[in-house]
């Protein structure tokens, strides 16, 4: 796994145990660490809803000011692969094969969660 596919604080496989990126991390132990593989199990975890082990939403809410707003970030399985989507857009915006993949698209929708393996 290329250290620029990481993010401080992603969950990733140290020498086969879960664990959070830290700096120390990636001082130490940059060459054994592997992409933990997104499973349905993991989602069914994390989401907030899930209907027929395909679809799964996990939900956020901003409320910075009276005009708060939601997003719905939904991860589908379809064609053998995970993809995720905003507000329920027909279209996948990319494929999720990992959880740091997870985290990222959480991430970018201000999605503020702790992944539970």
């Amino acid at each position: 796994m290329k250290i620029d596919e990481i993010m401080l604080g992603d969950i990733v496989s140290v020498s086969g145990r879960p664990i959070h990126v830290t700096l120390a991390v990636l001082n130490h132990w940059s060459d054994n660490i592997k992409p933990i593989p997104l499973t349905k199990e993991i989602l069914e975890k994390n989401a907030d809803s899930h209907f027929d082990e395909r679809v799964y939403d996990i939900y956020c809410f901003h409320s910075e000011d009276d005009d708060g707003y939601a997003h719905l970030v939904e991860i589908t399985f379809i064609y053998g692969q995970f993809e995720w989507t905003i507000n329920s857009n027909e279209y996948g915006i990319a494929e999720i094969k990992y959880v740091h993949e997870l985290q990222h698209a959480l991430r970018l929708c201000k999605v503020d969660k702790e992944i539970v393996l």
